[in-house]
């Protein structure tokens, strides 16, 4: 079943998406690193870092927070750019001071902050949900 039928868009080619990846060149491009300096710290092919850079890729979380780190940059901060439209401020996802949804596991309570509480939180803001 093809995302269309589900009418559901490609978020790939999204304005949000554009934005990740603008925030993320300039991540990269901040931390004074090519592509392949990257992909070497990340022990990935060059074409990793140019597939979600160009948006014909997507990160996961986990692969979000390697990137981050072998960037030397905060994942949280990083994502709180991108929240409060810092990629430029071409991002026409969340405005500043909008509030974010993080739910806890499948189910459960749902924690909600704005970009700059979620900047600020420690693991431990997060126990007990």
């Amino acid at each position: 079943m093809t995302s269309a039928t589900r009418g559901i868009g490609k978020s790939v080619h999204s304005p949000d998406q554009a934005a990740f990846c603008e925030l993320m060149v300039g991540a990269r491009k901040a931390a004074g690193l090519t592509q392949q300096a990257l992909a070497l710290r990340l022990k990935k092919p060059q074409s990793f870092i140019a597939k979600y850079e160009g948006g014909e890729r997507r990160l996961d979380v986990v692969e979000f927070i390697a990137v981050a780190r072998a960037l030397s940059a905060d994942p949280l901060k990083l994502m709180a750019a991108l929240l409060s439209g810092g990629a430029k401020g071409k991002s026409r996802g969340a405005k500043r001071g909008a509030r974010l949804q993080l739910p806890h596991r499948a189910i459960g309570p749902t924690i909600a902050m704005n970009a700059g509480e979620f900047e600020r939180a420690k693991p431990s803001d997060f126990h007990g949900f």
